[in-house]
C-alpha cells in the first residue's frame, strides 16, 4: 500500500524560432503510402517548391530513396520547369498494379509522372534527396554539391540537423509556411499532415517573404487544469497579430485564440491560457500573420501529461467536475473543510476517471478534494 500527497508540477519548453527563407527548390511535402492499407492517395508522391522569384528548370534531375539505415540509393530522373513561388508535383510508384484495387484518393494532375521502375518508398521511415544531376548517392549518411534538399524521417541515418517525425499511411511530411521555411533540421522544417491536397504547377503561386517579426522565445508553463502560454519578439514592424493554435495529435490543429502585437520595434513579451487543458499530451504552435495576411509558424512545444496521481478540478457556479486517476478499485472522493470537517464524500465507480460534484451542496468557497483508494490518496485544494 502507498499513500502519499501530490504537488504542483510545471512544465517549461523553451524554443528558439528562425524565420529562415529559402532560396532553391526544396521538397515541400512527401508522402509514402500510396495504396497501402487506409492509404490517403492511390499513389505516393514527392511535392516541390520554389521560393525563388525565378523558374527553375530541371535537366535530368533525380529523386533519390534509401531505406532508414540503407547505404544503397534507388533514383528517378525527370525533367522540366518549375514558375517562381510555384509547386511541382511528382507522381511515383503504388503499392498494386492495375487493374487490382488501389487504395486512396486520386492525385491532382501529376507535373511528372514516374513510370520506369518508379521508387516504392516506405511510409514511416527513410530518406529523400532531390539532386541535380543523375549520379547516384551511395552511403547511410551522404554529402554532395548535387543535393539540392535532403528529407530524412523516423529513424533515418541521413537528414539536415535531425530527422522529421515518421510518417505513414496516413500521414504526409508537410513543409511548415508554405514551403518557404528552411532551418536546414528536418526536425523542425517538417510536420505531419492528414489533409493536405498535393500541390501542382496549377496551384496559386506563394510568394515567400520574410515576416517583420523576430521570435526570440516560446514557453509552456502547466499549473493545474491549465496551460499558460508566453512568448517574446525582438521587433514587430508593421505585423498584425499571433495565433494560437493546439493540437492533441500533432497534426490536426484547432485555433485557440489570438493576441494583438504590439507593434513595435522594441518587440514585447505576451501571454495566452489554455483553460480547457484537460492534462492530456497537447501541441501548441504560434501562427504569426503579417498586416498582409502572410504568415510563418513558430516551433511546435509539447506539453506531455502529468503524473497520474493529480487532481484537475474545474469549478463553475453550479458545478465540480474533479478528473482524477482511472479507478481500477474502488476508491471515494470527499470534500474536506480547511477545518477538517467532511462536507461530503462520495463513492467513484470502477473504471471512471471523472466526478461531477454539485456546487450547492458544498456550502463553503475554500476546502480541499481527496480522492482516496487502497493504493493512493491525492489532496488538492479547491478555491471557488
Amino acid at each position: 500500500m502507498r499513500k502519499f500527497f501530490t504537488s504542483i508540477l510545471f512544465f517549461i519548453f523553451f524554443g528558439l524560432l528562425a524565420n529562415a527563407q529559402v532560396n532553391h527548390v526544396v521538397i515541400s511535402a512527401f508522402y509514402g503510402g500510396g495504396s497501402n492499407s487506409n492509404a490517403l492517395y492511390k499513389y505516393d508522391f514527392v511535392e516541390l517548391f520554389n521560393p525563388t522569384n525565378a523558374p527553375v528548370t530541371f535537366n535530368e534531375w533525380t529523386i533519390q530513396y534509401a531505406s532508414a539505415a540503407g547505404t544503397a540509393w534507388q533514383k528517378n530522373k525527370f525533367s522540366g520547369t518549375i514558375g517562381a513561388g510555384k509547386y511541382y508535383l511528382l507522381q511515383l510508384a503504388t503499392q498494386v498494379a492495375p487493374p487490382a484495387t488501389q487504395i486512396g484518393a486520386d492525385l491532382p494532375t501529376p507535373d511528372s509522372i514516374i513510370t520506369v521502375k518508379p521508387i516504392n518508398f516506405s511510409a514511416t521511415n527513410g530518406k529523400v534527396a532531390l539532386v541535380s544531376d543523375t549520379f547516384n548517392l551511395v552511403g547511410a549518411t551522404v554529402s554532395s554539391p548535387s543535393i539540392i534538399d535532403l528529407l530524412g524521417f523516423g529513424t533515418a541515418s541521413a537528414f539536415e540537423t535531425a530527422a522529421a517525425p515518421a510518417a505513414g499511411n496516413r500521414r504526409i511530411l508537410l513543409r511548415i509556411n508554405g514551403g518557404c521555411t528552411d532551418n536546414n533540421d528536418n526536425s523542425k522544417d517538417f510536420a505531419l499532415d492528414s489533409v493536405l491536397v498535393p500541390r501542382n504547377s496549377a496551384s496559386p503561386a506563394n510568394t515567400c517573404v520574410g515576416l517583420p517579426v523576430k521570435l526570440v522565445s516560446f514557453a509552456a508553463q502547466q499549473s493545474y487544469n491549465q496551460v499558460n502560454l508566453s512568448w517574446k519578439t525582438a521587433s514587430e514592424i508593421n505585423f498584425s497579430h499571433f495565433e494560437i493554435e493546439k493540437s492533441i495529435d500533432g497534426i490536426r490543429y484547432n485555433t485557440l485564440g489570438s493576441v494583438r502585437a504590439y507593434r513595435n520595434n522594441e518587440g514585447g513579451v505576451y501571454q495566452f491560457a489554455d483553460v480547457a487543458y484537460q492534462n492530456k499530451n497537447s501541441y501548441y504552435r504560434l501562427k504569426l500573420v503579417d498586416n498582409n495576411g502572410s504568415f510563418s509558424y513558430g516551433n511546435t512545444l509539447q506539453v506531455k501529461s502529468a503524473t497520474k496521481d493529480r487532481l484537475y478540478i474545474n469549478s463553475t457556479s453550479s458545478t465540480v467536475v474533479v478528473n482524477h486517476p482511472l479507478s481500477a478499485k474502488p476508491a471515494s472522493i470527499a470534500i474536506v473543510s480547511f477545518d477538517g470537517r467532511i462536507i461530503m464524500k462520495q463513492s467513484i465507480a470502477v473504471g471512471s476517471s471523472q466526478t461531477k460534484i454539485s456546487a450547492q451542496k458544498l456550502g463553503v468557497n475554500n476546502c480541499i478534494v481527496v480522492y482516496e483508494s487502497d493504493e493512493i490518496k491525492i489532496v488538492e485544494k479547491l478555491i471557488k
